[in-house]
């Protein structure tokens, strides 16, 4: 009797093992995703003054080859700044409010070095643990990932083939803020001396879509006769304004609101450069900060740039993610959000001093929804709404719910695997 039941317990385990066997990427197919870890923008984000010449000078040195290991890599940091300056120290460069308990202003470059090292590594495990989470909806199967070189991750997923949009969550750094914007009749004024800055600075756009924003939006006048000469001379006179369109209603009267104009998505990168001008940023407030909206308006390809109001000394958004303690989405691809205790006595300051005014919620430098307050929103309670497909929300809550990332992720190789086939 007792070997019997002995002999079930073999055959039971047994073949429960062989039904649930692991699968893998060889034997299920699947994608193979190479990624890289920006060390350069790490050490960028852990500087003072990542703006300095000298620092910029010798990342630059520093990013021209390939390492195995963070020491490496490091020890080459190192070398770069000892060669352009034998005294210096990396002390003046790290010592951080951030790492006030670790590095200090008398602390050797030896010290700076081994702080350095371990803070680059904790960065390399949060981003693993990072990926594990935002993979672990996706597949029936684990995600196989581990660390190739100092700065390089392979991701395997057996089962799953959407290249493109694992791309995308592998990417993403989940950054979340909620901000503060400005309104459209009070930041035009900038706008407009900046397009005449960039004029007299002689720059003009060649091949910028002005039929496209006409077309969409109907805002713009019919040019019949010699478009040519007027787009020419349009874009001489107007530089800024020929390729972002202020936002005006039927009346030419600005709208209310914080979209303060509307460009082509393929002026967009112009647009930016024409903003990233030094001599046009002197024109702006310290506090203006310009976004676009993460999709197009429906139907068309025109986006909306948002003007952000800045209201920190740090720059940073006054309410981030990391006070969502869940995230989720509904039927109709609304993501809804939770937050702890700190987030919600927050959150009910934020909305109770911007009743009636917009405020945007930017993810990763994009725009995905900026509502009007109602009125004080208390309980810590928030949600996302948009032109959103349930993968896109489905995505953007395990994001949400993953946290950020702590590194850039570049995507160096993705190789589709098909399955065995039996």
């Amino acid at each position: 009797m007792k070997n019997s039941i002995l002999f079930l317990l073999l055959f039971t385990i047994i073949f429960t093992s062989c039904n649930n066997e692991v699968k893998t990427i060889e034997s299920a197919g699947g994608i193979r995703i190479k990624l890289e870890v920006n060390n350069i923008d790490l050490l960028k984000g852990m500087c003072i003054i990542p703006e300095d010449s000298l620092f910029q000078m010798c990342l630059q040195k520093t990013s021209t080859r390939k390492y195995n290991s963070i020491e490496e890599f490091l020890e080459s940091f190192n070398k770069a700044m000892q060669e352009i300056n034998p005294s210096i120290k990396l002390a003046s460069y790290f010592a951080t409010f951030e790492m006030k308990d670790k590095i200090y202003l008398h602390s050797t470059n030896d010290k700076v070095l081994a702080v350095l090292k371990s803070e680059l590594q904790k960065k390399l495990d949060e981003t693993i643990i990072n990926i594990t989470k935002r993979l672990r909806k996706f597949s029936e199967q684990s995600a196989n990932i581990k660390v190739l070189e100092y700065n390089l991750i392979l991701v395997e997923v057996p089962g799953l083939f959407e290249k493109q949009r694992i791309c995308n969550l592998l990417q993403s750094s989940g950054n979340l803020g909620f901000w503060e914007t400005y309104e459209n009749s009070e930041v035009y004024q900038y706008l407009d001396a900046a397009n005449k800055k960039i004029s007299e600075l002689g720059l003009s756009n060649e091949g910028y879509n002005l039929d496209t924003v006409k077309k969409e939006l109907s805002l713009l006048d019919e040019v019949n006769s010699n478009k040519d000469s007027v787009q020419e001379k349009l874009s001489k006179e107007n530089p800024l304004f020929s390729i972002l369109y202020p936002n005006v209603d039927s009346e030419r009267k600005l709208s209310k609101g914080s979209v303060v104009g509307l460009s082509d998505s393929k002026d967009t990168a112009q647009v930016n450069k024409y903003l990233a001008l030094r001599q046009v940023k002197l024109l702006f407030p310290y506090s203006l900060r310009f976004l676009w909206t993460l999709k197009p308006l429906k139907g068309t390809t025109v986006f909306q740039l948002i003007a952000i109001r800045v209201t920190s000394r740090n720059g940073l958004a006054p309410l981030d993610g990391s006070v969502i303690t869940t995230a989720s989405y509904s039927s109709n691809s609304e993501v809804s959000m939770s937050m702890n205790t700190e987030g919600a006595r927050i959150w009910s300051r934020f909305t109770r001093d911007n009743v009636g005014k917009q405020i945007a919620i930017v993810i990763d430098n994009r725009v995905y929804s900026f509502p009007v307050v109602n009125q004080e929103i208390q309980g810590g309670n928030s949600s996302i709404s948009g032109d959103f497909t349930i993968e896109e929300a489905e995505d953007m809550v395990n994001i949400l719910n993953a946290g950020s990332c702590p590194v850039k992720l570049n995507v160096v190789a993705v190789d589709i695997i098909e399955p065995i086939k039996k």
